[in-house]
């Protein structure tokens, strides 16, 4: 969980930022931005195994 600067979270308090990884494919990030920790855990729950490798 980091603070977002003003150029890239504009007006977020909060940014979590999750990367995945396979072997000879590629890296992928999630960031989530949320004024507040408790959303941010709530929201993030339904989209956090959308992003796969096939």
């Amino acid at each position: 969980m980091v603070e977002p600067r003003k150029e890239f979270g504009q007006d977020y308090k909060y940014c979590m930022i999750i990367a995945i990884h396979k072997d000879d494919a590629a890296d992928a990030y999630y960031f989530y931005l949320a004024d507040d920790q408790q959303t941010l855990k709530e929201q993030m729950q339904a989209v956090f195994h959308s992003l796969k490798f096939n």
